[in-house]
């Protein structure tokens, strides 16, 4: 439970962390290179709100005057908070099983249904109103697209060529750059080429194994990161919000506007990216909290849709390299030299193997590697796991010594796990750790019989 605690804060961390450089990178493009620039669009059917200050926003974001403020559209956090303590409240009082927690589960199924429903004719809603405006105003609208793409997608390939290595160099300096390098490509391909993260899990999930990447943590990273992690759409929302600035003839500047241009484009991402249509919901929020008319939503949701490919490609590729990010924070500096290995052995297996067959074959390789690297100097048993640093590690050290390696692996056997139970259950070894959340691996068994948990020991 340590170990997943650790994990999930260090993802939370990281995933804000990022969000946040991603955010100044885009603040100092769009004043540089302006998005709306010369812009044509004039958008006089609605009124514009007018921008409260810091302190305000935060009041009127998160709060309203009266409950039936909490029915509109206009008032997305705070339904969200209203949620949170409703949910709170729910579970504290029964959860899922008590009276309202089934209504509420049956009335979440219905809305659920009636969202599916309604987000199969919204395309062609948002079709017309964009046909409209492209017959109001041709090739003009287009130009003013066509501007923000060619500053928006260069800078994201900045993004990802520049700050990747810089957090790849963080995780595990050179050989980390070098291993990221490596393997990004064929998930930054295929988020691209689906525009989904979650199509991009399974290969994401390679890269990792071949990045020396604990499964435990990858298992843990990937698909919280497909829904969380989304440092592209963090680029997208704040481009927008500009565009939104230029077209209404508004200075997109000021230390309040910037901060809550973060935190909106942040929470956008962050949190709402799991919800169906959250991408929508986000550019809701956008409209709702800087006070533009309901009309600049269609222009916002187009540019969400153009933007699409290469905000994917950032936010599944990008999941990759926090992985290695976190693997850092939760194993030390020094992850990527014991894990180093692994890599090296990974890629000795066929490149058309699967996670399966990639472990079922693990033991064969390793003693293939024994084999090319030199002479059988000793034999012993590892009992161990192969989601353990610490085993991988000690499976690396004596695979150096030109150990013959006899490794049970107690995750993958059931025997193995009976033998390994049976054994810290009875044996002196363990009488310290018993009671204890330790698991007490890797434990070895020299070829005399005796039994020790010091690799030192074993390698004198």
């Amino acid at each position: 439970m340590n170990r997943l605690g650790k994990i999930l804060g260090s993802l939370i961390g990281v995933f804000i962390v990022t969000g946040l450089i991603a955010s100044v990178l885009v603040l100092v493009v769009v004043n540089v290179f302006p998005p709306a620039a010369n812009t044509t669009i004039e958008m006089t059917s609605g009124e514009m709100g007018e921008m409260a200050s810091v302190g305000d926003m935060i009041v009127s974001t998160l709060t309203v005057d009266d409950f039936s403020g909490l029915m509109s559209r206009k008032n997305m956090l705070p339904i969200i908070v209203a949620a949170i303590f409703t949910g709170l409240a729910v579970a504290k009082c029964g959860g899922q099983d008590s009276p309202f927690g089934k209504v509420m589960c049956n009335l979440n199924d219905i809305i659920m249904k009636i969202v599916d429903m309604i987000m199969k004719f919204a395309p062609l809603g948002l079709g017309a109103y964009f046909a409209n405006l492209v017959g109001e105003f041709g090739p003009q609208l287009i130009g003013d697209y066509g501007r923000c793409m060619l500053i928006y997608y260069p800078m994201c390939i900045v993004y990802g060529v520049v700050f990747f290595p810089l957090y790849a160099y963080f995780a595990g300096g050179k050989k980390g750059v070098k291993a990221m390098a490596k393997n990004i490509f064929n998930p930054a391909i295929t988020a691209f080429a689906t525009q989904s993260s979650c199509a991009t899990i399974p290969v994401n999930q390679e890269a990792c194994d071949k990045m020396g990447v604990p499964q435990d943590i990858s298992n843990i990273v990937l698909p919280m990161g497909a829904t969380m992690h989304m440092d592209g759409s963090v680029l997208s929302a704040i481009t927008k919000i500009a565009f939104l600035y230029g077209v209404f003839n508004m200075q997109f500047t000021g230390v309040g506007t910037y901060a809550m241009a973060i935190a909106v484009a942040v929470l956008s991402a962050f949190v709402l990216s799991g919800a169906p249509g959250g991408g929508l919901v986000g550019e809701m929020l956008i409209v709702s909290l800087f006070g533009f008319p309901g009309e600049a939503f269609p222009l916002i949701a187009t540019i969400g849709f153009l933007v699409d490919p290469m905000a994917t490609c950032l936010n599944a590729s990008g999941d990759a390299v926090a992985s290695m990010m976190i693997t850092r924070l939760v194993e030390g500096k020094d992850w990527i030299n014991k894990n180093q290995w692994v890599i090296h052995l990974m890629d000795k297996l066929p490149a058309s193997a699967g996670s399966g067959a990639r472990w079922h074959g693990f033991m064969h390789t390793i003693q293939k590697y024994i084999k090319d690297e030199g002479e059988i100097t000793m034999k012993v048993t590892v009992i161990g796991s192969h989601l353990c640093p610490d085993t991988l590690y000690a499976l690396q050290q004596l695979a150096a010594a030109g150990a013959e390696i006899d490794f049970k692996d107690i995750l993958s056997c059931h025997a193995d796990l009976k033998a390994y139970l049976n054994l810290r259950d009875n044996s002196d070894l363990y009488a310290q750790i018993r009671g204890t959340e330790r698991l007490g691996i890797p434990c070895f068994v020299k070829e005399d019989g005796t039994t020790t948990l010091n690799l030192a020991e074993v390698l004198k």
